[in-house]
């Protein structure tokens, strides 16, 4: 029973997408960190930098299509953080969502609109249940939950849309009842810390977050089978991917992500009705690893722990 006496947690949420993966998938990707943990994880995305030397923009997109170099280096290390974290039950939350567009029926969100304002829609409706139901499951229902700020990758599609920047704020607090909000408005900040939109400690969550939805979604669907530098990062989450998407519930996985790190997908059969709501009816989790084929021709296993 939610105890309003009890000492909130505050959250910082952090956001980003990636499109027509496969001609197919789009994914929402969302990290949710303790606010007072954010100086901590800085400082280890910072040691990483130094240490490799690399200070420009580090997106998924952007890796080295030779597997090598400080960008690749920088990227692999990044994504051992999330390894890292999990086994010493620290300071990260992953929620991902794929989204395959061959089973949606695309005018539940808005017949005859642009492709544009459709995906728009789409996401806002999916980033809604993303972000409450991230809220709920990873930090619990007696006690008070502070979001301080949902921080979002710049993407004009998302900043032009009439209500995304507000709506999934509303319902978080409107719906929760332990959940409240400090902002009324999703901030979008530039990836590129060269940008006059950077933001000193934002933009590089922000460039974090693209690398991990970038190297979980990459572990299944190996959309660029000529990258070495992605499949070089994604390699670094493959086995605990493949755990996730297996054995989702596996309290005991050496790994420690129960409750921690998830990642799902929807529809599991084509959505035929006119209802274009994220139900937890037509989520999944098992599929196979792309890149696990890739790279050693093995299939992936179900229920490995």
């Amino acid at each position: 029973m939610y105890d309003y006496r009890k000492p909130p947690i505050s959250i910082t949420v952090y956001a980003d997408e990636r499109k027509q993966l496969c001609d197919r998938w789009d994914y929402i990707g969302l990290v949710f960190i303790p606010s007072n943990r954010l100086e901590y994880m800085r400082g280890l995305l910072n040691a990483v930098r130094s240490t490799y030397s690399y200070f420009h923009e580090l997106k998924f997109s952007g890796l080295n299509r030779s597997g090598r170099g400080e960008k690749v280096a920088t990227g692999k290390k990044w994504a051992s953080i999330v390894l890292d974290e999990a086994k010493q039950n620290g300071a990260l939350y992953l929620k991902i969502l794929g989204i395959d567009r061959h089973n949606l029926n695309e005018n539940a969100f808005g017949e005859n609109s642009s492709k544009s304002a459709t995906y728009a829609a789409m996401y806002n409706r999916f980033f809604r249940s993303q972000l409450i139901g991230g809220l709920k499951y990873y930090f619990g229902a007696d006690h008070p939950i502070v979001v301080d700020e949902v921080v979002h990758d710049t993407e004009g599609n998302l900043e032009n849309h009439e209500y995304f920047d507000w709506h999934s704020i509303m319902c978080a607090e409107r719906d929760v009842e332990n959940v409240s909000v400090k902002t009324n408005s999703i901030q979008f900040v530039d990836s590129d810390p060269k940008s006059l939109e950077a933001h000193p400690v934002h933009t590089e969550f922000v460039q974090f977050a693209d690398i991990i939805l970038g190297a979980i979604s990459h572990c299944v669907e190996c959309h660029n089978r000529r990258n070495e530098g992605m499949h070089e990062v994604a390699k670094v989450l493959l086995p605990l991917v493949e755990r996730m998407s297996h054995n989702p519930r596996n309290r005991n996985s050496s790994y420690g992500y129960h409750r921690r790190y998830g990642i799902s997908f929807f529809p599991k059969e084509k959505v035929s009705k006119s209802e274009g709501e994220c139900s937890t009816d037509g989520l999944y989790s098992n599929r196979q690893m792309a890149l696990k084929t890739k790279v050693s021709g093995q299939r992936s296993i179900p229920g490995i722990g």
